[in-house]
């Protein structure tokens, strides 16, 4: 037993060590698999055309709510995040894979609750992050630390019942 955990130990050590010599980022993770600090990025705004990277969209705590257009589910999720803007929440939007032009209609035709609007075409920051699927919601702090991973939609009664006590907790 003691044999295979230095295995493993001395595995997971040369992983680590051959990721930081070809300079490909190591992802820190959480107990629950979020990554702990809110990966680098190089998005654009769809609501401005401007190319933001993390820094830009840190400093207080926000939301970072991953939708899409062709997510179901997403659509009955939008009239609670509108809610929850209106009421103070900043909420940052992962646009994940899906067309500029659709998101634009989106939210021209059902309003918009996203103070920025990352186009993640490929799914760059998404893969980091890493999504499963849309609708998904990062609760992120002032220092860009993911504090708690929700996977589904945010409606009221999730809301209320356990996760607007973590977004008033966060600093």
């Amino acid at each position: 037993m003691f044999r295979w955990f230095l295995l493993l130990l001395l595995g997971a050590v040369v992983v680590l060590a051959v990721a930081v010599m070809v300079g490909k980022p190591v992802s820190v993770m959480g107990e629950n698999g979020v990554a702990v600090v809110l990966p680098t990025f190089d998005l654009q705004d769809g609501l401005t055309g401007e190319l933001l990277k993390r820094d830009d969209v840190r400093g207080d705590k926000f939301l970072l709510n991953v939708w899409a257009t062709w997510c179901v589910a997403c659509r009955e999720e939008h009239p609670f995040l509108e809610a929850l803007a209106e009421e103070g929440v900043r909420i940052v939007g992962l646009y994940y894979r899906d067309a500029p032009e659709a998101a634009d209609k989106w939210l021209a035709e059902k309003g918009n609750p996203y103070e920025v609007n990352l186009l993640d075409m490929r799914g760059v920051l998404a893969d980091k992050l890493p999504v499963r699927g849309a609708p998904e919601t990062y609760f992120i702090d002032s220092r860009g630390i993911i504090v708690y991973k929700h996977s589904g939609i945010v409606n009221a009664e999730n809301w209320q019942r356990k996760l607007q006590a973590i977004y008033a907790e966060m600093q």
